[in-house]
């Protein structure tokens, strides 16, 4: 099925990316900003 973006899903609060990593949606900027 098609995903709104292909980077990312969001699954049970969590922010899966394709590359394998897997962040919180909490702190989601807090990775980048740093």
């Amino acid at each position: 099925m098609s995903v709104p973006k292909a980077t990312e899903e969001i699954e049970m609060g969590q922010r899966i990316r394709t590359d394998g990593s897997r962040d919180t949606i909490e702190p989601a900027d807090d990775d980048r900003s740093n």
